[in-house]
């Protein structure tokens, strides 16, 4: 029969509850492999309790996979971002060529600018209407063919059209992601996964106390170890984590600040979030801040 230790030995958590989401998940998904590992009698653990456990450590992976839809959104927003660019190009081209003192280049600017004043001001529209109009005056410039080749525009037009529709292959896959995702929250999850961990522990330690033979002691003794040191590691990467975060935020405020003559700026295109009025999928004409509008011009 095993001695039993006069020092029993202790699971540590690493405090895991403080983790992110992503290192939570991962915490409890190796955790889960050790344990698994140990055939099910040497640990006298009911077998409902282990499904329940890793049930719910696949609902936190499957939750931070959501999660990472916000690099989705961001090459949404990108995307959005070249559109735009690219119509400012084009609309800026054509109202500079009306003052082109070659005739013919200037009375091909005349015609387009004509054709493509209603849509001068459509970066400042919600993700629905550019698409839409853009489509739109893919019809009108598909009418003036000579007059687009004239100003040379015809290498912007077509990368236009194709950044458009890679935009909305992105907010469709978007949209279909949103629909078919029923996870819930993390924040409900998470406990119980925390929960059900604190009782698989218990079993652990129980069977390593109780354990009847020194292979058994040995094995157990050897499972709480390695259970520690994942405890451990992750401890530890969660402590780097932590403090890269604090030496990034004191970077940024002692040399983030504005350069002297700085005036306040407004923020940027590259500032706008997903639901700062164009919203990814989202209908509507909700107009997007922080776009420069066409002065004196017909806006959509």
């Amino acid at each position: 029969m095993a001695t039993k230790s006069n020092h029993p030995l202790k699971i540590e958590t690493g405090k895991c509850s403080r983790f992110e989401n992503s290192l939570h998940a991962q915490f409890h998904k190796k955790q889960y492999e050790l344990v698994s590992a140990v055939p099910a009698a040497k640990l006298n653990m009911p077998a409902e309790l282990l499904i329940e456990w890793k049930k719910n450590i696949d609902l936190e992976v499957e939750i931070n996979k959501e999660a990472e839809a916000s690099v989705h959104t961001a090459r949404l927003l990108a995307k959005d971002r070249e559109r735009d660019k690219l119509l400012s190009n084009l609309f800026n081209v054509i109202r500079a060529q009306r003052t082109s003192p070659v005739n013919a280049i200037s009375d091909a600017a005349e015609t387009l600018h004509i054709a493509f004043k209603p849509y001068y001001g459509m970066q400042n529209g919600s993700f629905e209407a550019e698409s839409l109009h853009i489509s739109g005056l893919r019809v009108d410039a598909e009418k003036h063919p000579g007059e687009v080749a004239t100003l040379g525009l015809m290498p912007v037009l077509a990368e236009l059209y194709t950044v458009n529709d890679a935009f909305e292959k992105l907010r469709t896959d978007r949209r279909m992601e949103t629909a078919d995702s029923k996870l819930p929250n993390a924040r409900e999850i998470r406990p119980k996964t925390d929960e059900l961990f604190a009782r698989i522990c218990l079993y652990v330690l129980s069977a390593n106390l109780h354990a009847l033979t020194d292979d058994d002691k040995a094995l157990l003794s050897n499972l709480i170890a390695r259970m520690n040191q994942i405890s451990s590691d992750f401890r530890t990467t969660f402590k780097e984590g932590q403090a890269q975060k604090k030496a990034a935020e004191k970077k940024r405020k002692e040399g983030g600040g504005k350069k002297p003559g700085d005036k306040d700026k407004k923020p940027s295109d590259d500032g706008k979030k997903p639901d700062d009025g164009k919203k990814p999928g989202g209908g509507g004409d909700t107009p997007k801040p922080g776009r420069e509008e066409d002065p004196g011009e017909d806006k959509v």
